[in-house]
């Protein structure tokens, strides 16, 4: 437990330290956002080459599936770049 008293006897607020961490753990799991995308976009171009090369869906000729798939891996490569940047200025 976080001890609540500061070394000169004043009492400190439990409530913001809590608060502290839940930002601290917010920007923990922020930085992973990015990689997240990444490998969901990786996972649906092997997905979609994987059904249709064993069975015959069609899924690479629909060009909505790739161009998600290339969405995500965008969007996660700016988001991974944009994140990791603000993080490591503060």
């Amino acid at each position: 437990m976080h001890n609540v008293f500061k070394k000169n006897g004043d009492f400190k607020c439990p409530l913001s330290y809590i608060l502290k961490q839940k930002k601290h753990n917010k920007i923990q799991t922020m930085k992973y956002i990015g990689i997240i995308m990444i490998v969901i976009g990786a996972l649906v171009e092997v997905l979609s080459y994987v059904t249709d090369r064993f069975m015959n869906s069609g899924a690479v000729d629909q060009n909505w599936v790739q161009g998600l798939a290339l969405l995500l891996i965008i969007a996660g490569l700016i988001t991974h770049i944009r994140v990791t940047g603000k993080s490591s200025k503060a």
